[in-house]
Formats: C-alpha cells, structure tokens, sequence
C-alpha cells in the first residue's frame, strides 16, 4: 500500500503543475513549492538521515530558490546560466550543515550526500517552469505530466510478477499516453519526440522510485510517502525540459 500512496501523491503533484500550467501568472511557482516541500519535509525520513530539520530546511530553500531563478530566467536566452551557482551554494549549504551539528555528527557521510542529494532532486523542479517557455509550452507540460502519472500509477500496482516487468510495464504506459496527449491535444511535438519525453520522464521516475525503497521494508511515515511520491515528478520536470530544449532546437 505505501507504494500505492507514493504513487497517488506523484499523481496529485502532476496534476497540479498541469493545471497551474494553464493559468496565467506565477502559479506554477505555487505548483511547484507544493511539490518542493513535499520532498523537503519527508527526504531525511525517506533516507533515515540523522539531521533532519536541517534536511528539511536546505531542501526546501534551494527548491524554492531554484524556482523562483527559472521563473525570472525563463524568458531570457541563457535560462539555465544561475543554477550552475546555485548548485555550487547547494553543496557548500551541505557541508555547512555538517559542520552545525550538535549531535556528534553520527552518519556524517549518509547526512552529507542524502541532503545533497534532496536539494538537487529539488531544483530539478525549476524544469517544469523552463518547459512552460519551450515552443511547444503549456501543452508540453500537459504530455509530460500525464506520462509521469501513467508511469507512476502502472509501476505501482501489485501485480504478481518481478518488479522488473512492473517497471517495464510503467515505462511503456508513460510513453504511449505521452503519444497519445500530444497527437490529442495537437501539441506540436513530433511523434518521435513525445515518445523520447514519455519513455524519459517515466524511466527516470520509476528508476528513482526504486533507489528510495527500503530494503529492510520498513514502511516510511506520512512525510516519507509524500517525498517518495513527489521526487520523480520534481525529477521529471528537469527531463522533460531537456528533451524537448534538445529535440525542438
């Protein structure tokens, strides 16, 4: 069930960047927020990190940070030229965490990476913002985000086979209702193209969903599932935005 769980908060994410997608102003900002703090709040849980508070508040600061750079940067013709810098802030945030703790700092390592690797997954978000200003826009929004909740929600069910054939499964859904969103919607995406977009953003956001299972099984609390399910939509965007910037250029 708590993979079931994960995947529905993936599809309420999605949902709600699609639709933000389509309304005028800074709302996909709030979209994506939603789905940055969702992973703020419930990372350190998802890896069993020791220094959670400080997780959380770095995950979310350089989420929303990334935001709000690729809402200003969107329209211009380098849009990606800030976040080589704040990724640099990302790292030395990290480390400075570290240096902060009054604990001891037990796990030093597992605390260092897990929260570099939050606050990258995060800014990965900013993508959905930069898909919005591609050629094709609102509508690219739209395939990709449906594709992620095909994968998401077809990766997930519990069928009675190895997880290998589920994923397999997911990645097939992603991209045929990726296909047949774009060919519907007559989003402008060439075929091939919105194939690459729903077979990258599902292949990737079941990869990662797969990276935060417990292998001990222990099932993650509510803050847990919420970053579980929100991580591969926030990795999407970037994904997303990359294919079509490459194939559309």
């Amino acid at each position: 069930m708590t993979a079931i769980s994960s995947a529905v908060v993936s599809a309420v994410c999605a949902v709600v960047i699609a639709v933000a997608a389509f309304v005028e102003g800074p709302v996909i900002v709030v979209a994506g927020a939603v789905c940055v703090l969702a992973i703020a709040l419930g990372w350190g849980d998802v890896l069993h990190l020791p220094a959670r508070a400080g997780t959380t508040f770095l995950v979310a600061a350089v989420g929303v940070g990334g935001l709000i750079i690729a809402y200003q940067q969107a329209p211009m013709a380098r849009p990606l030229s800030l976040f080589p810098a704040l990724l640099a802030v990302a790292v030395l945030s990290a480390f400075a965490h570290e240096l902060l703790r009054r604990d001891g700092r037990t796990d030093l390592v597992e605390s260092v990476t897990g929260t570099l690797s939050g606050q990258v997954i995060a800014v990965q978000a900013a993508g959905w913002l930069l898909l919005l200003q591609t050629g094709p826009g609102r509508r690219a929004v739209l395939v990709a985000a449906v594709a992620v909740v095909a994968a998401r929600v077809v990766g997930s069910l519990p069928l009675p086979v190895e997880p290998v054939v589920t994923a397999w499964a997911g990645i097939g859904s992603g991209t045929a209702a990726a296909l047949l969103t774009s060919a519907f919607t007559q989003s402008g995406i060439p075929p091939l193209t919105a194939m690459a977009l729903g077979a990258g953003v599902a292949g990737a956001g079941l990869a990662l969903d797969r990276l935060l299972v417990d292998p001990h099984g222990d099932p993650p609390r509510l803050t847990g599932v919420l970053a579980w399910g929100a991580a591969p939509v926030a990795t999407a965007g970037t994904i997303a935005y990359a294919i079509v910037r490459i194939a559309l250029s």
